[in-house]
């Protein structure tokens, strides 16, 4: 069906012989995208035909002043009906189907009926669509939107349709760009509840036919639904390859497996899908995106300079000669700066500095989001603890974007790792200002106060969220600590034990248990609770700290040795030696202490301290 123009002489059409072209779409409320649209053909149509289909704003009223020849048809939840009652009204030789929310463009100043002179021999043109997508990408695909009427050519599907008919298509140097998604997350939500209740009715008409399980897939991706959209699309491609359907359309499929393998951080079957999909499609550029950030987040050098520079390469040739690529949606055109920061962090974690200064400009350079730039890379330094080269960056990305509450609430998260726990607190309130009413945010700031012990402020914000959500378990358990450190050891009791009943093994709730057993002197019960906690967790450095005391304290020099042991495991310590008195136990737990200190545990060292002192004493060893 497709054909490169390349080659093929142009005949210029006389002034008697010009084609003449009616634009056809179907609209619903559509006010604030259709003047752009109207605009944008009004010079290269010569009729425009639209079909409302139960506006209710001035969508009617601007598609009058352009002239438009409107007919009403209510809704009946099927696109394909309603696009094909617009081309029936079609009156000129060719058609162009465009969307309201779609802009005509061209890559130089030309004209539309001069394009289709290079046509006369096809039934069809596709022209190259692009659409920014959610999450910063950019897509681009060739579409037939142009077609000669009167042969029969038609949309078939209730939602994203097929057009059908067509015997021989050529591509023009012509693009629309696509602004469905440029939407507030609330309409975004209700656009993907409608599609995708017409997707399964689809299915459910015709289970077998792939088309509208791709896209379901893809729709669920939208609204990071990954489980869903995995199953979605691995049912596409089984269904497509049973019927040896090699559409390009499937690309798209293994893209979704594959991308959403990778945020939910199965990287091997992330890597699966993208090296099949390039079995199948060996131009497949979002394929080699994929594994670009693959091989990143792995730290496989070798196999992301080799990936990355073929996304980059064959990047170059998608928007050099669009019309080699057939219809072969690409999600992934818009990421090239992303691509290029990849690997500049991939060489600075091997030193390799000028390359890596190289990439570091010319993603920053490519990236249209200098704020998303600065954070991307804050998060690279903050991983690695480069702490002051991410607070930069993260600065950097505050001065470019400075409500961004995702940037915000990172750099608290900074501070948060380096008990930076003032600057932390400035940066959550400052989310609490734009968010007064988050539970979230005002949980973190719950907690912030207790880590400072400032217990009093701690039990208000804390007590805020479970006005809001009685339930939430991360604040009742810190309320309960507030409890205990405050001295109301049966109120702070009372909530743990409630805890444990809904959440036997819950970690928190057990330990603040046992620190209340161990406080008010009921050895007995602490030692019950600090052994579960030994047993479901361990590697808890604190549970061992306060059972060697407890067994000191109760006699127990043989449980006293085991705890000893796993202090000396957990902080690679030596193990294999022979004690041959309660002393050589007491430097063992001196030598545990000064440990504990130099890993900035005071309180963990001081009671170890103490148990080493009463076990070197010489009225121990008298």
């Amino acid at each position: 069906m497709y054909d490169s123009p390349k080659n093929k002489e142009i005949d210029i059409l006389t002034e008697e012989n010009k084609q003449e072209i009616s634009a056809a779409m179907i609209v619903k409320n559509e006010e604030k995208n259709l003047s752009r649209c109207l605009t944008s053909i009004k010079d290269h149509v010569d009729e425009i035909i639209i079909v409302d289909t139960g506006s209710t704003d001035n969508t009617m009223k601007i598609a009058l002043s352009f002239g438009a020849k409107i007919y009403e048809h209510p809704w009946e939840n099927h696109f394909s009906k309603h696009r094909n009652q617009s081309i029936g009204y079609a009156t000129k030789d060719w058609i162009l189907y465009i969307d309201a929310d779609e802009e005509l463009l061209f890559n130089n100043r030309t004209e539309l009926r001069t394009l289709l002179d290079s046509c006369s021999d096809v039934d069809a043109a596709l022209l190259t669509v692009e659409c920014e997508i959610p999450g910063g990408g950019r897509s681009k695909h060739n579409s037939i939107r142009l077609w000669k009427n009167h042969q029969g050519i038609h949309f078939k599907g209730r939602v994203h349709n097929e057009v059908t008919g067509v015997c021989s298509g050529r591509h023009i140097p012509a693009r629309l760009f696509h602004y469905g998604y440029n939407i507030d997350q609330e309409s975004r939500k209700k656009k993907f509840e409608r599609t995708t209740t017409l997707l399964k009715k689809e299915i459910k008409a015709n289970p077998k036919h792939p088309r509208p399980h791709h896209y379901l897939g893809i729709s669920y991706m939208e609204q990071n639904k990954y489980k869903e959209a995995i199953a979605a699309a691995e049912t596409a491609i089984s269904l497509a390859s049973a019927q040896e359907d090699k559409s390009d359309l499937y690309s798209g499929s293994y893209h979704v497996i594959s991308s959403a393998s990778i945020e939910t951080r199965d990287l091997d079957r992330a890597e699966h899908w993208a090296l099949e999909a390039l079995k199948q499609y060996q131009n497949h550029l979002d394929s080699y995106y994929n594994l670009s950030r693959i091989y990143y987040e792995q730290k496989n050098i070798h196999q992301l300079r080799d990936y990355s520079t073929r996304y980059l390469e064959l990047l170059t040739r998608i928007n050099k000669t669009p019309e080699e690529f057939g219809t072969c949606i690409f999600f992934t055109t818009g990421l090239k700066w992303l691509v290029r920061l990849y690997r500049a962090c991939a060489f600075m974690d091997r030193g390799i500095t000028h390359e890596s200064d190289e990439e570091l400009n010319k993603a920053m350079t490519g990236c249209p989001d200098k704020g998303q730039f600065h954070h991307l890379l804050a998060g690279y330094y903050m991983q690695r603890k480069k702490w002051q080269a991410s607070e930069d960056e993260f600065k950097k990305a505050l001065l470019e974007s400075p409500d961004c509450p995702e940037i915000i609430s990172d750099l608290a998260r900074l501070y948060k790792q380096q008990d930076r726990l003032e600057d932390e607190r400035t940066q959550i309130k400052m989310l609490l200002r734009t968010k007064p009413d988050d539970i979230k945010i005002q949980f973190a700031l719950g907690v912030n106060y207790l880590r400072q012990n400032r217990i009093d402020e701690a039990e208000v914000w804390l007590k805020k969220v479970l006005k809001a959500d009685k339930d939430h378990l991360g604040s009742r358990i810190n309320l309960a600590v507030c409890l205990r450190k405050k001295g109301h050891f049966e109120e702070s009791k009372a909530i743990s034990m409630k805890i444990l009943e809904e959440h036997p093994d819950s970690l928190e709730a057990l330990s603040n248990l046992s620190h209340i057993y161990y406080t008010t002197q009921d050895y007995e019960k602490a030692q019950e609770h600090f052994t579960r906690i030994s047993i479901n967790y361990p590697d808890q450095l604190d549970t061992y700290v306060f059972l060697s005391q407890i067994f000191l304290i109760t006699g127990d020099i043989e449980s006293c040795v085991i705890a000893c042991d796993n202090l000396l495991r957990l902080l690679d310590l030596k193990r294999d030696i022979v004690l041959n008195s309660l002393k050589d136990l007491g430097e063992k737990f001196l030598e545990i202490a000064e440990k504990l200190l130099s890993a900035d545990k005071p309180y963990l060292s001081r009671i170890s301290s103490e148990t080493g002192q009463i076990l070197t004493s010489d009225e121990v060893n008298a």
